[in-house]
C-alpha cells in the first residue's frame, strides 16, 4: 500500500491551506455524468471493494497523529486546543520529539491504515448491499486528500472537513472499467469558523472521519444508481 505523510503546518501557511479547501469547496465542480443504462445499473454486483493510497494522497489528521503517538507513549507540547476541547489548555507534553515520531515511516503507514479502513468499511456496508445483480464487477477507490480539522482551528480560522477520492468500476472478467469519477468529495462541519463551528460539531458523537466516510459512501451510490433514481 502507497501513502503520503499527514502533514502539519504553521499557522500562517494553515490559513492558505483552508482557503484553498474553501475554493474547492464554493467553486464549480463538473460531475461527470454516469455512463451506464438504468439495465446495466440494475445488473451490477459488486462483489470487491478495494480502497488504496497513492504517493500523492495527503491525510491531514491531528487526532490520529496523537493516537499514534500515544501508542508509542509521546505526548505533544502544545498550548492550542486538540479536536474535543472547546479553549486552549497547556500541555507541556512529556519530552519526546512528537514532530519526528509522527512523520516516520510507521506513523504514516498507521495513518493511510486507518483511513483506508475506514472508507472501505462504509463502501462496504452502504455501497456493497444495493448493487446485488448478475454481472460482477470491483469498485476501486483511490483515496486523494483527508481534512480533519482541529477544534480550535474551526473556532479561530474556519474550515471544513473534507474527504476527496476517485473511484472507479471495473468488470471482473475483463478487467475494463466500467464508469469512473475522479475527485468526488464530501465536507463535513461549519466552514465559517468561530463558536458556530464548534457547535455543529459538539453537536453530534459521530467522530469527523465517520461522518466523511458515511457521506463518501452515500453519495457514490447515488451517482451510480442516478438511471434508477
Amino acid at each position: 500500500m502507497s501513502y503520503h505523510s499527514s502533514f502539519r503546518l504553521a499557522w500562517p501557511l494553515r490559513f492558505a491551506v483552508l482557503a484553498l479547501i474553501g475554493a474547492l469547496v464554493s467553486g464549480c465542480v463538473a460531475i461527470p455524468k454516469n455512463p451506464l443504462t438504468a439495465e446495466q445499473i440494475k445488473s451490477l454486483s459488486i462483489e470487491e471493494v478495494t480502497v488504496i493510497t497513492t504517493p500523492e494522497t495527503v491525510i491531514w489528521w491531528g487526532e490520529a497523529d496523537r493516537e499514534f503517538a500515544a501508542s508509542k507513549g509521546c505526548e505533544k507540547a502544545t498550548t492550542e486546543p486538540q479536536n474535543d476541547e472547546l479553549g486552549p489548555a497547556a500541555n507541556p507534553g512529556n519530552g519526546c520529539d512528537y514532530a519526528a515520531l509522527i512523520e516516520s515511516a510507521e506513523a504514516k503507514g498507521f495513518i493511510a491504515a486507518r483511513a483506508v479502513n475506514g472508507l472501505q468499511q462504509s463502501l462496504d456496508q452502504i455501497v456493497k448491499p444495493q448493487f446485488k445483480g448478475s454481472d460482477p464487477v470491483r469498485l476501486q477507490v483511490s483515496l486523494d486528500r483527508v481534512t480533519i480539522v482541529s477544534a480550535g482551528q474551526s473556532l479561530l480560522v474556519g474550515g471544513s472537513h473534507i474527504l476527496m477520492a476517485d473511484f472507479e468500476i471495473v468488470d471482473l472478467a475483463s478487467n475494463q472499467p466500467r464508469a469512473r469519477y475522479d475527485d468526488m468529495f464530501v465536507t463535513s462541519g461549519h466552514a465559517g469558523g468561530g463558536l458556530i463551528a464548534v457547535i455543529v460539531e459538539a453537536s453530534t458523537s459521530t467522530p469527523p472521519f465517520n461522518r466523511l466516510t458515511t457521506a463518501y459512501a452515500n453519495r457514490l451510490a447515488s451517482w451510480l444508481r442516478a438511471e434508477l433514481n
